[in-house]
């Protein structure tokens, strides 16, 4: 065991190596392949039918080495395995296979609408929001990259709101790392105490000013493209409130480790959160479906992400605007079991509402009180003619409708029925009764922090 350990930093080296030698180049020239929006769409069909597998395997193998690159992650891919495999909570659940399950949801996602009340606007504003915590050495980088983003597409309107959340660092010392270019971009907000990355980012979503929010943590940077790109993108496709980028990978030192290749659309998000960077989010789409929930901390990005693909389409884009930076004290290498496992819970929630926005809520018992009772029957009595589950468990549902019904609260409504019973049925109930009023302000926001 101790030889294998003196081997790990050798091992490390040799495949950073490799990575910025071999893969870089390589993901480098297959990134041009056109598999996002525009373009032609029969070269694009061609080409997603012949190469989103090979894409998919080379971007599984690429993220397997950078594991091995950086050690303290601890991955091993097999016990990753076993262990999702024994986490099926949704399909024991239901009483139907896991890969059922999956499909429907692919097929859901792939049919998802938009509101038909969304407007676009022709000039976009910006807010850049950084919660900032512990990684001092990159967060002059984080900020240099926004000034040259900001340089580049110079009539853009972009302001800076930077939540500190480590309160061992003053924020005086954090406004000596933004460029004098910046400066009159840049807000700062302190919390009193360390709230964690949801409860911070919500503090942000409420004071941000921009129509557009842009997150961007505070070891990583921005490409000098992304504002003049975002701006075309949304003039484009004025109905999306959700948009992703490309990234790409880099090392303590900036050199690229891997272009990620994301052939995968939005209505693969169940398998991977291929969502996560970059994100940008129109401010009422916030205020449309809620904030990020703290129950879900570590993987906040990934829930909102898939809640947002429930209710309407994600825009990807196929250009490179993220600049993701590995190290030991990052979220994905430092905290990395944790992540794992919040995102396996996350996928088993998802798996169950998705199946009952689809097929019903043939084994919930629902109890409906309150002034607008009557408007909820529709959603209850729609599927009774399809075949119901055999299930393993059961749900007692009792709230007060206090809003009248709606498909998004609908929506909203089963994925918070569908966290209890997972969260239940994992530890062992097959009966899980549910008596809060569920619907008490679910359209606005969950999982707020309290205002300072």
């Amino acid at each position: 065991m101790r030889k294998f350990s003196s081997l790990q930093p050798l091992a490390s080296s040799l495949v950073k190596k490799n990575l910025i030698k071999v893969v870089t180049p390589l993901t480098g020239f297959l990134q041009r392949i056109p598999l996002g929006t525009g373009g032609d769409k029969q070269v694009k069909k061609i080409f997603y039918c012949f190469l989103t597998t090979p894409l998919s395997f080379l971007n599984w193998f690429c993220q397997g080495m950078l594991t091995v690159a950086y050690p303290s992650m601890r991955y091993n891919p097999i016990k990753a395995r076993q262990q999702a495999a024994s986490m099926q909570w949704a399909s024991e659940f239901l009483g139907i296979p896991s890969a059922e399950l999956e499909k429907n949801t692919r097929h859901f996602l792939r049919h998802v609408s938009a509101p038909i009340f969304s407007k676009g606007e022709t000039i976009p504003t910006f807010t850049v929001l950084i919660c900032f915590y512990h990684h001092l050495g990159f967060f002059k980088k984080c900020l240099d990259s926004v000034a040259s983003a900001c340089d580049k597409a110079p009539e853009a309107s972009v302001e800076v709101l930077v939540v500190n959340d480590d309160p061992t660092i003053p924020t005086e010392c954090l406004l000596q790392k933004v460029p004098q270019e910046l400066r009159e971009k840049v807000t700062f907000c302190s919390n009193k105490e360390n709230l964690g990355i949801c409860r911070s980012l919500n503090v942000g979503i409420e004071q941000a000013r921009g129509s557009w929010i842009l997150y961007l943590d505070c070891d990583d940077e921005l490409m000098p493209s992304t504002f003049e790109v975002l701006a075309r993108t949304i003039r484009h496709h004025p109905m999306s409130r959700f948009i992703s980028s490309r990234a790409l990978d880099c090392d303590e030192q900036g050199n690229i480790l891997l272009w990620r290749l994301r052939p995968e659309k939005p209505s693969d998000l169940l398998k991977n959160n291929v969502a996560s960077h970059l994100k940008v989010v129109r401010k009422d789409l916030h205020e449309f479906i809620g904030f990020f929930n703290p129950a879900f901390e570590g993987c906040q990005d990934y829930e909102f992400a898939l809640r947002a693909s429930v209710c309407e389409p994600l825009c990807f884009i196929p250009d490179y605007l993220y600049q993701y930076r590995w190290h030991d004290k990052s979220q994905t290498v430092d905290q990395s079991a944790r992540q794992n496992l919040t995102a396996m819970r996350i996928r088993q929630i998802y798996l169950l509402a998705i199946f009952w926005m689809r097929h019903g809520t043939k084994n919930v018992s629902w109890n409906i009180i309150g002034p607008y009772a009557a408007s909820w029957k529709t959603p209850l009595t729609r599927f009774e003619k399809e075949a119901a589950p055999t299930p393993k468990a059961s749900c007692t549902v009792t709230f007060e409708a206090m809003e009248p019904y709606s498909e998004t609260r609908w929506k909203l409504l089963l994925i918070k029925v569908a966290r209890a019973c997972i969260d239940g049925f994992r530890e062992g109930q097959t009966e899980v009764e549910l008596t809060e009023e569920l619907l008490t302000g679910m359209a606005a926001i969950e999982g707020m922090a309290e205002k300072k």
